[in-house]
């Protein structure tokens, strides 16, 4: 008996992946049936997600992305059948930028794209900047999307102080890539306005560029990261203001980018977050 399902339009790119050993058993329990059916059609309604393993499993037509067309393909093997059939696959729910709405228009869900979603661990080297720190590395790491709500906010990484995050906003949000910026101010006064860049290198891993650009110089530097007290941990180490030894120098409109190759800690892009009205906290 053939089975239909009700899809929507959520699309997980893949790096190239090896078959599972059994085609269609995207739960990993040894078998292609019914259960396997649920968990496809849950991850495209967007009320569950995937494992890495289970991303990998799902992609049955090895077209590096998991959406309806691999629902079709899991329909297929089902009904003993090939999984890719001749005709072309069914890209009618690919990503469609031109349709995409302000960010500030949606919930935090409907922006922070599967890929990018989890703990990313990382070393950032400084590239740039115009008030030194040149070379020099830091150790970082960023939970995403609960770096994006209320529930984080910002600490001196070396006294604990906590600061305001004065407004945030995603900026662009694909297959591919994944932007946001926030500005932060100390109790100083010192306020830097940070923008993320991250690139989709595959399944577990990403790429990152960070731009923090000088708005108010305050009275102090302060080198300081981003964590939550409760529900996800997690720590985005930043630049506030300054080289990492003083800030002798520093002026308004000074700038450093700093970038790394993240890797995502195994587990944690099946972390869930309440969603936030973005619209409250969009920067003007």
């Amino acid at each position: 008996m053939r089975m239909g399902l009700m899809l929507s339009g959520i699309i997980l790119v893949l790096p190239m992946a090896a078959w599972a050993q059994t085609a269609g058993d995207i739960n990993g329990d040894g078998r292609a049936d019914q259960a396997d059916v649920t968990l496809l059609s849950n991850f495209l309604n967007g009320s569950e997600l995937f494992s890495d393993a289970q991303a990998k499993r799902a992609d049955l037509n090895r077209d590096r992305k998991v959406d309806a067309a691999d629902a079709k393909a899991l329909d297929r093997i089902l009904n003993g059948e090939s999984p890719v059939a001749d005709e072309p696959a069914d890209n009618n729910r690919t990503f469609n930028a031109s349709a995409k709405k302000q960010s500030f228009e949606l919930g935090l869900a409907k922006v922070v794209p599967e890929w990018v979603r989890g703990r990313w661990k990382f070393t950032s080297r400084i590239i740039e900047s115009s008030y030194g720190g040149i070379g020099q590395t830091l150790d970082e790491q960023i939970t995403l999307p609960g770096d994006l709500s209320g529930e984080y906010s910002v600490y001196n990484t070396s006294t604990g102080e906590k600061f305001n995050r004065l407004c945030w906003q995603v900026l662009d949000y694909n297959e591919d890539t994944f932007s946001f910026m926030e500005r932060d101010r100390n109790n100083a006064g010192r306020v830097v306005e940070l923008k993320l860049d991250i690139i989709n290198r595959g399944v577990g891993q990403s790429e990152v560029r960070i731009t923090d650009r000088i708005l108010d110089v305050g009275q102090t530097s302060t080198v300081f990261s981003n964590r939550n007290g409760g529900l996800l941990q997690g720590i985005f180490g930043m630049i506030f203001g300054g080289s990492m030894g003083g800030d002798s120098g520093v002026r308004r409109g000074d700038t450093s980018i700093r970038t790394a190759i993240m890797n995502r800690e195994p587990g944690s892009e099946t972390l869930r977050i309440p969603n936030t009205d973005l619209s409250k906290l969009r920067c003007q």
